[in-house]
């Protein structure tokens, strides 16, 4: 790979990371410091973003459709929609 190319592929890498980190801070700014699925306490280093419809499901990386969350909801998330994923957290009681 040559020096051009090389330079090109940093400078487009941390054009993506700052516009994360933008991202991240828009969303805290907006949101809160706070995981939208279960309410944990979040900080800006290790809060996630999550895609509230899933990319695999349609989902756009468009603002109104990010949400702030902790590892371990995102994680859980995973591909599910909303709806699903709220539903498998809920407990029937009989």
């Amino acid at each position: 790979m040559n020096k051009t190319i090389k330079t090109r592929t940093k400078n487009k890498i941390a054009k993506i990371v700052s516009n994360k980190r933008k991202i991240r801070r828009f969303l805290f700014n907006r949101d809160g410091t706070e995981c939208f699925y279960c309410n944990t306490r979040l900080n800006f280093e290790t809060a996630t973003i999550d895609h509230l419809i899933p990319k695999s499901q349609g989902g756009s990386d468009n603002l109104d459709n990010l949400v702030l969350a902790c590892h371990e909801c995102n994680i859980g998330k995973g591909a599910k929609s909303l709806n699903e994923f709220i539903g498998s957290k809920l407990k029937v009681v009989v």
